[in-house]
C-alpha cells in the first residue's frame, strides 16, 4: 500500500540560499564526489549536496588529490562543502580556498567518527573541546562570505551528551545551520538514532536544523517532518543502495509514485560509469565501480555472486558486460 503525501513541507533556508525540498544528500568519504553528485541531482529531489569530507591541511599545503576534491559542476549549485581539522588557521583559510572554488555553503564537520580523523583530534573528538570548535566557527565564518554550517553528534559519547549546549555555542558563534546525526561519536553507525534529538535541538536554537541518522525510507522524511521542528533531512548510506531514494521521497511530496525497477538502477550504474570513465587512472576507475557495484547489488538475488565477479575485473569494459548481464539490461536500453 503506498504512503500517503508528504503533506508537511519544512522551508529551508541557509543564509540567503532557498533550499528545495529539504532534502539533503550527506558528504560521504570515496563517494559523493564531482563523479556522484550530478548525476543524482539530475535524477530529482536533492535540494543539497555536500561533498565528501576535505581536508584543511591537505588542501592548504597544496594536495593534488585534495585540491580535486574542490571541483564542482554548475548543475550540482547550490554545492556544500565540507571542510575538517582541528586547526582555526587552516579551517579558515581552507574555507577561503573553497569559496574561491565555487562553494555556495562551507560546512564544518563535527560529527566524523573515523578513527584516523580521531587521532587527528577532528570530527567528533571536537564536541568533546567545545572552545577549540567555537574557535574554528569564528575563523571560518570570518573567512568567507557564504553561509557556514556545521555537522555534529549528539556527543562524543553517552555520558556526555552535549548537542544542545554545542548547537546553542554554534549558533552564537555563526553558523547558519546544524546537521545533528542522532548518535554518539563512540556509536558510529550502530544502535538506534535518538530520534527526539532532533526536535530538542530545533527548538532549542533559531537556526534550522536538520535531522540525520537512518533515515532510510520516505516513512523516515515524513515522521521528522511529522514530529519534530527540524528544517530538512539528511540521506547518506541509504542513498547507495538505493540512489533513487530522493526522487521516490519528492514524488510524495509533489503527488506522484515513482518506483525505480532493476533496469533503471543498472542504467543509474552505467551513468555513473559514462561519468567517470574520463578520469586518467583506471585503478581509480576500477576502485570506484566496484564500490558502487557492491552498494547496487545489495538485495538482489544473485548479488554475491556479482560482487565476486567485479570483485576480479581490471578493466572497465569488463564491468559493462557484467552491469548489462546482472541488471538485465539490453544495448538498447542503455542507448535510450
Amino acid at each position: 500500500m503506498d504512503l500517503p503525501l508528504i503533506k508537511k513541507i519544512p522551508e529551508l533556508k541557509i543564509g540567503n540560499i532557498e533550499i528545495y525540498p529539504p532534502l539533503l544528500l550527506a558528504p560521504l568519504a570515496e563517494i559523493t564526489d564531482v563523479y556522484l553528485r550530478p548525476i543524482l541531482k539530475k535524477m530529482g529531489g536533492v535540494g543539497l549536496a555536500v561533498t565528501e569530507m576535505v581536508s584543511s591541511e591537505g588542501l592548504t599545503r597544496g594536495n593534488k588529490q585534495t585540491i580535486e576534491m574542490l571541483d564542482f559542476k554548475d548543475e550540482e549549485r547550490p554545492i556544500s562543502v565540507q571542510i575538517y581539522g582541528a586547526n582555526p588557521v587552516r579551517m579558515a583559510d581552507a574555507a577561503a580556498m573553497a569559496e574561491e572554488a565555487g562553494a555556495d555553503i562551507i560546512d564544518i564537520n563535527f560529527g566524523c567518527p573515523a578513527k584516523k580523523i580521531i587521532r587527528g583530534k577532528s570530527g567528533v573528538a571536537l564536541m568533546k573541546d567545545t572552545n577549540l570548535a567555537e574557535n574554528i566557527i569564528k575563523d571560518v565564518v570570518k573567512a568567507v562570505k557564504v553561509p557556514v554550517t556545521v555537522k555534529t553528534r549528539l556527543g562524543w559519547n553517552s555520558t556526555d551528551l552535549n548537542y544542545i549546549e554545542f548547537g546553542k555555542m554554534a549558533e552564537n558563534a555563526g553558523a547558519a545551520m546544524i546537521t545533528l546525526h542522532a548518535r554518539t561519536g563512540k556509536q558510529h553507525y550502530s544502535f538506534e538514532p535518538k530520534r527526539e534529538a532532533w526536535d530538542e535541538l530545533a527548538k532549542a536554537v533559531k537556526i534550522p536544523v536538520i535531522a540525520n541518522g537512518d533515515i532510510k525510507i520516505p516513512e523516515d522524511v515524513q515522521w521528522v517532518f511529522e514530529n519534530t521542528e527540524c528544517r530538512g533531512a539528511m540521506i547518506g548510506r541509504a542513498a547507495l543502495k538505493n540512489p533513487f531514494i530522493f526522487r521516490i521521497i519528492y514524488a510524495k511530496i509533489i503527488g506522484e509514485i515513482y518506483r525505480p525497477t532493476k533496469k533503471d538502477i543498472g542504467k543509474y550504474f552505467l551513468e555513473y560509469y559514462e561519468s567517470i570513465k574520463a578520469n586518467p587512472d583506471q585503478k581509480f576507475v576500477i576502485h570506484k565501480l566496484r564500490i558502487m557495484g557492491g552498494w547496487l547489488s545489495h538485495g538482489f538475488k544473485n548479488g554475491n555472486q556479482f560482487r565476486r565477479r567485479i570483485s576480479s575485473l581490471t578493466e572497465d569494459a569488463s564491468f559493462i558486460d557484467a552491469i548489462l548481464e546482472f541488471f538485465e539490461l539490453e544495448e538498447l536500453d542503455v542507448a535510450e
